[in-house]
């Protein structure tokens, strides 16, 4: 928060991948403190789940989620009451009452197909997290020692996406496939690049451009077997050991 001018409204920090963003040290500059927790279902840290800290937090049920829906959807958390009006409001054309909006908002409910499919697959979010993490620490104890950096453990991640950094990245990609094994980057391209923001003249940001062309995602979800994880880690050894 060393950037915090007197515009400065609020802190939205994301818990990366699943793993909890500092949210304490964050939390000392003083504003209100809006967590994208859109990959975090969960994830734990030494103040509480993610989504409870502070004042509101985002959810994404996007498919791909360790709690995902079928189709698209997404949930806001709070203990806020004026944010859970407003909220209510958004999510429904800004209607409390049919056919009355009082401000601008949109159709963004939850419908119930996609709320009762959340609901089941709700009941083994806990045991898929676990099954992600078992996996997580055999990655970490199998790469120790190699030329790559992985996430620091900054709490109890649900490890959405297991990724790693390294300076042979596109390299390291490209032996993995010769292998079939699969792998994504998570992202290529900064938000300050995107051709979205430009308006906003955004600044200079050297460690994400940094990290964008050095971060690599690693096959890692809930029904990966001991040997397909294995099998990861032997080709990632194998090119480091070439």
């Amino acid at each position: 928060m060393e950037r915090k001018t007197s515009r400065t409204k609020a802190a939205v920090p994301v818990h990366l991948y699943g793993m909890p963003a500092r949210l304490k040290e964050i939390a000392r500059a003083g504003v209100p403190v809006l967590e994208d927790a859109g990959q975090a279902h969960g994830s734990d840290a030494k103040w509480g789940r993610c989504g409870s800290f502070g004042v509101a937090g985002a959810f994404s049920f996007y498919p791909t989620k360790n709690l995902g829906a079928y189709g698209d959807g997404g949930m806001i958390v709070t203990s806020d009451a004026g944010i859970a009006k407003r909220s209510r409001l958004l999510r429904n054309y800004g209607q409390h009452e049919n056919f009355s909006s009082e401000i601008l908002g949109q159709n963004s409910r939850l419908d119930e197909l996609q709320a009762a499919v959340l609901r089941v697959k709700l009941r083994t979010l806990d045991d898929w997290n676990r099954r992600r993490r078992e996996i997580a620490r055999m990655y970490r104890e199998a790469f120790d020692g190699l030329p790559l950096a992985m996430q620091a453990e900054t709490g109890t991640s649900n490890y959405h996406l297991f990724v790693i950094t390294t300076a042979e990245r596109d390299k390291l990609r490209a032996h993995l496939a010769s292998l079939d094994i699969p792998t994504l980057v998570h992202y290529p391209i900064p938000v300050h690049r995107q051709r979205a923001f430009r308006e906003f003249n955004p600044g200079r940001c050297p460690n994400a451009d940094s990290l964008c062309a050095r971060v690599l995602s690693l096959p890692i979800h809930a029904f990966l077997s001991n040997g397909e994880a294995e099998r990861v880690i032997d080709g990632v050894r194998s090119f480091f050991k070439r």
